[in-house]
């Protein structure tokens, strides 16, 4: 009796710490290997959303200066393509 008294508060009290341990492992694990590789995708669906995005600004632009007569109707010829800015590729590059 005398034994139980004590034995199974602390059982109880012993399988709380483990269970602590086992959350806080559980939880290390799932930011570690879930999130990282989910957060990946994630980024690269949200990259090409943005691309996506910014296409479409440009295709825009394009119709509304061709409207405008700010610019030929012939889209095919590179010359008429804007200028790209590639300083933002190259500060991102190191270089």
């Amino acid at each position: 009796m005398i034994y139980a008294l004590l034995g199974i508060p602390l059982t109880f009290l012993y399988l709380s710490n483990i269970g602590n341990f086992m959350a806080n492992t559980f939880r290390l694990f799932y930011k570690r290997v879930c999130c990282d590789i989910f957060c990946c995708q994630k980024c690269d669906r949200d990259r090409q959303k943005s691309r996506l995005k910014q296409r479409r600004q440009r295709e825009m632009a394009v119709q509304r200066n061709i409207l405008l007569g700010l610019q030929p109707a012939f889209i095919g010829c590179s010359r008429s393509d804007p200028p790209v800015d590639n300083s933002a590729v190259a500060d991102y590059h190191g270089t």
